[in-house]
């Protein structure tokens, strides 16, 4: 077997290995085929120094002498000079404006108010990037092709799809911020991307290319800054899953610091992502950036929890009453869960208050993709090709590149008939998918952490404002899943108090009409601009007493669960 069928077939078995959310154990469903068992004990062989076994496998033009190995070394990277004018200043510039920026597992966001949180101006960078039928959200993909060329965004997507006619093993760098999300930390940052998404001889990490990224998305943002005649460097806030306390720490570092380099690329690449960035130059670039001894730093403020950015976007804040909200932000990667309440106090001049319930912050790492994912194996299996062989693995890289879209049309029509690259038929309908055994899992996945989001409640809130029920507010670009709106029509007893659940209305009210459509996707990056965050409450008795309404954003040391 040859080593690029043998790393094909190796790539199909790890891609059929699940998570179980409730233990965190990995399992494989299914048998492993011979050609499968095979490609494991060629891939043992070779780490294993058994050059026998190894040679059966040798990749035709894969072997290099030393000479060869060294003139890779010593590729001479381009020169560049980066554009420094952001360490120009040493505080954020337009004071009263703030950006928030959602960077999302499927697709990114931004939002910049200007003194007021009443007119929340979303960034057009769907429409910078030439997104098709999208305005405001914006694809979180890179591709680099067999050419060098380094694309973002839909134009990367476009690219992927007309190399994949001549080789169907590439990949992108799809979802970038599940590195963060997943992983063990650094680790996962710092690890190499592998030939098919990277088919240069430079090497990449995974955090080169979310740096890479990130500047695509910063200087979208910031063009749209400068149209508006503000500046590029205003104070920026980013928002983050509800992780457990120490990804949160760890995360909170990272992205601030990537966000402070991505600036100074941002300005260093302005106007040129659209014809593709060369490898060389982004290396080179890269290089560069990591030698400098300060980064403009000052422009990105504390992070904000996806739930409590969601809820500042959402909620009613002259209702008139106490009420409790349970936030579900259901994205691509996560979904994020939180309590609220909000209480407008007696007479004309005392404005509502809006209180975070502390302690039920949760995030379950399982979202859109996750759907996608039981999707994929769901119309694989009615294909009924055979697991391990070379046709099942071409026809599985295809799938993959179109999942999101078959997902969508599929809830929007109810069936889909899929044309695999085999040209096998698949037809799949919404209410058979709807009773595939790894949906009713997530679903119910689901319901455990809406509760035990609300069980994590002093009881002094639940008990305090059971008499109006539990308003669900839904946002994300995932939200509209049937069996996540399942989720505001329920009933629900939480220690030993009875919740009549309704939903909220899908967006808040006097909303823009140009963002009705987008609103889910965009809840987050409006909330997250808002000068005005939750308080941090601690018992319902402060209700009627607390007079704190500065702004929150998350602190380092702030524990999200």
């Amino acid at each position: 077997m040859e080593i690029h069928e043998s790393r094909l077939l190796l790539r199909n078995l790890i891609d059929r290995i699940e998570l179980k959310p409730e233990t965190g154990k990995r399992f494989l469903d299914g048998v492993i085929s011979d050609a499968e068992f095979d490609a494991i004990r060629q891939a043992l062989a070779i780490m294993e120094g058994d050059s026998d076994a190894a040679a059966a496998g040798t990749e035709p033009g894969a072997k290099q002498d030393d000479s060869e190995k060294e003139q890779e070394t010593s590729v001479q990277l381009d020169k560049v000079t980066l554009n420094l004018s952001s360490l120009d200043y040493a505080d954020p510039q337009d004071d009263n404006a703030i950006l928030c920026l959602d960077f999302g597992t499927a697709m990114s966001k931004a939002c910049l108010t200007t003194g007021s949180d009443e007119d929340p101006q979303v960034v057009s960078l769907g429409e910078q990037a030439k997104e098709p039928n999208k305005k405001f959200p914006v694809s979180s993909t890179l591709f680099i092709d067999h050419e060098g060329k380094i694309y973002f965004g839909y134009e990367a997507i476009r690219r992927d799809e007309i190399e994949s006619q001549r080789n169907p093993e590439r990949s992108r760098f799809d979802s970038p911020k599940q590195h963060i999300s997943r992983g063990d930390f650094d680790v996962t940052l710092q690890q190499i991307v592998r030939k098919e998404i990277n088919p240069t001889r430079f090497k990449f990490t995974n955090r080169d290319l979310i740096v890479l990224y990130l500047s695509f998305l910063t200087d979208l943002a910031c063009s749209e800054l400068q149209q508006k005649g503000l500046s590029r460097y205003v104070r920026r806030r980013f928002a983050m899953p509800c992780w457990v306390d120490d990804r949160v720490q760890w995360a909170e570092r990272e992205m601030r610091k990537m966000l402070a380099g991505a600036q100074i690329l941002a300005d260093t690449f302005s106007g040129r992502w659209a014809d593709g960035l060369d490898a060389t130059t982004a290396r080179g670039a890269l290089d560069t950036l990591d030698e400098l001894d300060r980064l403009p730093e000052y422009v990105v403020d504390q992070g904000v929890l996806e739930a409590v950015a969601a809820a500042s976007g959402s909620l009613p804040l002259g209702t008139g009453s106490r009420r409790l909200y349970l936030v579900i932000d259901v994205g691509a990667g996560t979904t994020d869960y939180g309590l609220f309440v909000v209480v407008t106090p007696r007479g004309e001049d005392n404005a509502p208050k809006f209180f975070e319930v502390p302690g039920t912050f949760e995030v379950l790492r399982q979202a859109g993709d996750t759907v996608d994912e039981i999707l994929r194996r769901y119309i694989l299996r009615g294909a009924q090709v055979e697991q391990g062989s070379a046709e099942f693995t071409h026809v599985n890289f295809n799938l993959q590149r179109r999942i999101r879209d078959l997902k969508e049309n599929m809830f929007r029509d109810g069936r889909i008939e899929i044309t695999l690259s085999n040209d096998t038929v698949v037809t799949v309908n919404e209410e058979g998918f709807l009773k595939d055994d790894r949906i009713i899992r997530f679903s119910k996945s689901l319901e455990d952490y809406f509760s035990r989001s609300l069980r994590n409640a002093d009881p002094s809130w639940i008990k305090g404002l059971a008499v109006h029920g539990l308003t669900v507010v839904l946002t994300g670009g995932s939200s509209s899943l049937p069996f996540v709106r399942a989720l505001g029509r329920r009933q629900v007893s939480v220690r030993g108090v009875s919740l009549r659940c309704a939903l909220a209305p899908d967006t808040p009210p006097d909303l823009r009409p140009d963002l009705v459509g987008e609103y889910p996707q965009l809840a987050v990056s409006i909330g997250g601009a808002k000068e005005s965050l939750p308080i941090k409450g601690s018992r319902f008795a402060e209700l009627g007493v607390s007079t704190d309404t500065r702004q929150r954003t998350l602190k380092p040391d702030y524990k999200g669960n």
